[in-house]
This record gives structure tokens, C-alpha cells and sequence, in this order.
């Protein structure tokens, strides 16, 4: 093969692996709720920053200064001041997943579009599995090789964000954020409500709980994202059935009794496999979450030549003894939270 038809065959499988990456699908695929939900929040790879080692949140987590009552106009100020600032310093994660394509793969496939074929055949598996790790390390945690990112998941992982645990007793810590230390203050505390596995005597009474503590300490009028296991699913619509009325008002209707979009708040709840498949340390299964996106989201590495969100790098040759073609998906960036009062967890929901 020339070195100018195997430099045409290295931009066409580039083209045709852009094209698969952005359309991913195979036979694992399940739908991504979560991904989905911070796409429509904030728009693709968005929020982002520039690239570096290193980002800083910082919390006002005091006062500042005192106030002084006037009487008389002679009273001194009291001028003693306090630092108000703590920090939560965040690690950028990185994560490359290569697509590989040998050139006797090519020599093998050679034609107008069969070595097209194949590399967006691959990257099509491949994004789609990058992506529905994304979704699983940022719901429940665990995933191999992203252990430099963060989890939602507080009750497995000592740094996730949302915990198990009454507000005023969580105590992780997140990037050198002691939860504990601010337990004081509602903007460190998230919410959570345990339906200890009777969802038809608590389960709605949960999620209402919920949703007003969310609501109350939110700062915008955005309602949350909400997203639960299929159980905990299943569960709110069995709960709904006992008030559902179904009406035929001409001959040509029918009815469809499983087909009611479940919502809190006019949001709707969307069902996840990962919430209700993920290996308990512990007693309790987080199952369900409850988002506000505006607060607690993911914040991409975007730099002018190195884009976070599922960028897809051309192929290029490994180079060395190896005779083989590799392109990289690469994720680049890192779980964020500018408040954690306006977000929860509902706790064992998964019996009815």
C-alpha cells in the first residue's frame, strides 16, 4: 500500500469514525439519563474551562464581619474580620479510550468502503462504551480506571458528593471539602430520605420531602433532574395506579395503561439500569436521585486543540514495531458542585 492511499484510508476511517461517534450504538446500549439531562441543562461539553492541573471552588462558608450599632455617631467600628473562604481543590481526570485498526485489517478490507465500515464499527462500540462508563462512574461510582473522577455516589465512596446520612452528620470529603467541618451550614449538607424498603407506605411521601427541601434551598427556579432505578420506577407507578382513571371517548380510542409519563414537579422521572444493579457495601442502595443541575454537574476541560467531551482524535499510526492505526476518544474533566443542599438522595426504594 502507498503511502498516499494508506494516508486517504487513515482520513476516510477518521471521518467515518466521527460520524459513529456520534450516533453510538450497539447491543449494550441503555439509555443515559443522566448524560442526557446535563446535555439538555447546559448544551454539549458544556460547562467547561481551560485545561490545567488543578481547579479551585470556593465556598463562603462564614462572616465576614461584625455590625455596629449607632447611637450617638461616636461608637468605634468594630473592625475584626474573619476568613470567609473555603476551598474544594479538584484534580482534572483524564481517561483515553484508543480505537485500534491493524493495516492488514486495511489490506483485508480494502475498497471504497469496507476499512470505513470497520473503523466506524469500532468506534462505535468504543464510544458507546466511554459513555455509558461516564454514566455509571458519575451515578454510582466504581467504574475501572476512573477512579480520578468523582461519584455522586457518597455511601460507597468516602468522596462522593451525595451521602446516605441525615444532613448534619455527612462527613466526606471532597477535594480537601470537609462536609463534616460545615456541617452547620445547609449549602454542605445534601438531602436524603430513606424509604427503608416500603415504597407504598413512604415512597411518595419521600420523594415529596425531597423535592420541597430541594426546592426550598435552591438558588434558581429550575426544577430537579430526576433520576431512579427501574425498581424505584416501577414502585412510584404502582403507587399512581390506585388514583389513574382511564376514560374511552369515542369507539376508536384504547386505552394504555402503561403508558403514563411519571414526573415530580412537571420534571420527568427517568428510569436508570445503573442505580439498581451496582454491588452494596453497605446496607443501604441509593435509589434515586434528585439534581439540580444548576449546582451539581460535570465540568469539562475544554482547551483550543484538546476538547474533553468524548472528543474523537484521528488515527494515526502507533509507530514502533507495531503496524497498527489508532484513534482515541478522549473524556477530560471532572464532577463539580457549587452547592449540595439543593440536591438528594431517596434511599432503599426498590421494594414496593
Amino acid at each position: 500500500m502507498s503511502v498516499q492511499n494508506l494516508q486517504v484510508d487513515l482520513e476516510q476511517m477518521s471521518v467515518a469514525g466521527i460520524d459513529a461517534s456520534k450516533s453510538a450504538m450497539d447491543l449494550n446500549y441503555v439509555e443515559l439519563p443522566l448524560l442526557r439531562a446535563m446535555t439538555a441543562a447546559h448544551g454539549k461539553g458544556k460547562p467547561s474551562r481551560a485545561g490545567g492541573h488543578k481547579w479551585m471552588q470556593s465556598f463562603k462558608v462564614g462572616t465576614h464581619s461584625s455590625p455596629t450599632a449607632r447611637r450617638t455617631g461616636y461608637e468605634p467600628l468594630n473592625l475584626t474580620f474573619s476568613n470567609i473562604m473555603a476551598n474544594m481543590n479538584m484534580d482534572i481526570a483524564e481517561i483515553v479510550y484508543p480505537v485500534g485498526i491493524s493495516a492488514k485489517e486495511i489490506d483485508e478490507n480494502s475498497g471504497p468502503t469496507k476499512a470505513m465500515d470497520l473503523a466506524g464499527e469500532r468506534t462505535d462500540l468504543v464510544m458507546n462504551k466511554a459513555m455509558r462508563d461516564f454514566e455509571t462512574q458519575m451515578l454510582v461510582g466504581g467504574v475501572s480506571a476512573w477512579e480520578d473522577f468523582y461519584s455522586l455516589n457518597g455511601i460507597e465512596e468516602a468522596d462522593g458528593f451525595l451521602e446516605g446520612l441525615a444532613p448534619g452528620s455527612q462527613n466526606n470529603v471532597i477535594g480537601g471539602f470537609s462536609k463534616a467541618t460545615y456541617a452547620s451550614l445547609p449549602g454542605a449538607q445534601n438531602q436524603m430520605f430513606d424509604v427503608n424498603n416500603q415504597f407504598n407506605t413512604l415512597g411518595k411521601l419521600g420523594l415529596q420531602t425531597l423535592h420541597t427541601r430541594i426546592r426550598a434551598r435552591s438558588s434558581t427556579t429550575r426544577k430537579p433532574c430526576v433520576i431512579a432505578s427501574e425498581n424505584c420506577f416501577n414502585n412510584y407507578k404502582r403507587t399512581l395506579e390506585t388514583n389513574e382513571y382511564y376514560k374511552v371517548a369515542s369507539g376508536n380510542e384504547s386505552l394504555d395503561g402503561v403508558n403514563m409519563n411519571l414526573q415530580v414537579d412537571g420534571n420527568k422521572m427517568q428510569p436508570s439500569t445503573y442505580l439498581g444493579e451496582y454491588t452494596l457495601s453497605g446496607a443501604n442502595r441509593m435509589s434515586a436521585v434528585l439534581l439540580d443541575l444548576a449546582s451539581l454537574y460535570f465540568m469539562w476541560s475544554k482547551t483550543a486543540k484538546r476538547d474533553g467531551n468524548f472528543k474523537f482524535h484521528d488515527f494515526k499510526p502507533l509507530g514502533g514495531e507495531y503496524d497498527v492505526f489508532v484513534a482515541q476518544i478522549l473524556i477530560r474533566g471532572q464532577l463539580w458542585a457549587k452547592n449540595f443542599a439543593s440536591s438528594g438522595v431517596l434511599l432503599n426504594a426498590e421494594t414496593f
